[in-house]
């Protein structure tokens, strides 16, 4: 078996979005005048389309003003709030360098996926981004994930998935992949590790490339 390709999450994995998405969440739902769930009980959404976060919390009629008023929010506070991890911009240039394909599997749209990865110089290193309306399924089914292998040209068994998410692993893993979990993730980590079930975990990207090399060698 031979790694040629890495299907990434985006959120959580290669941008800290974090104080981001909560900052966003808190200002629509005081907006709304809904009370503010736990910052646990709001991590526990990341990953999953925002309708679908939204659904836990509120009903059926209020989804669409909520999403629309939280991505206003998002949006203009993006540039402001995100931040960088460390050693992802170098372990992308290495992986490039290496020949490895790379995908980003996001379940955000495409606009904000695209500025958050131009916001760090990230985009010059991957070959196709799948977000979540690019597919009708999303994760952590593994539809998305199979559209960014079809894009790759690549089979899954030759694929790692990374992310942060139970959802992100469950995802790569349905379509074919191994997986490997970051380990700065926001989610506690016996829920990755029960739901997701990484084969590997990374303490910081760095390792990714360790960990291609040494399957590959």
């Amino acid at each position: 078996m031979k790694i040629k390709g890495v299907l990434f999450d985006l959120d959580g994995t290669l941008i800290n979005t974090t104080p981001l998405i909560l900052e966003s969440f808190r200002h629509t739902f005081v907006e709304f005048g809904l009370p503010v769930p736990s910052k646990e009980a709001l991590v526990a959404g990341f990953g999953l389309p925002l309708r679908t976060a939204a659904k836990a919390y509120m009903p059926e009629n209020m989804i669409e003003d909520f999403c629309t008023a939280y991505s206003d929010y998002h949006r203009s506070q993006h540039d402001k709030l995100i931040q960088p991890f460390d050693g992802v911009n170098e372990a992308l240039a290495q992986l490039a360098g290496r020949g490895i394909k790379m995908a980003v599997v996001t379940s955000k749209k495409r606009p904000m996926a695209l500025r958050g990865l131009a916001c760090y110089g990230l985009d010059k290193y991957i070959e196709t981004v799948v977000t979540c309306q690019d597919c009708e399924e999303h994760k952590p089914l593994p539809a998305p994930s199979l559209m960014a292998l079809k894009n790759l040209k690549l089979n899954g068994s030759n694929c790692i998935g990374v992310g942060d998410s139970p959802y992100d692993l469950q995802s790569a893993k349905g379509a074919g992949c191994l997986t490997a979990a970051v380990r700065y993730t926001s989610f506690d980590w016996d829920f990755i590790l029960n739901e997701g079930k990484p084969d590997y975990v990374l303490n910081k990207m760095d390792d990714l490339v360790k960990l291609i090399d040494r399957l590959n060698n």
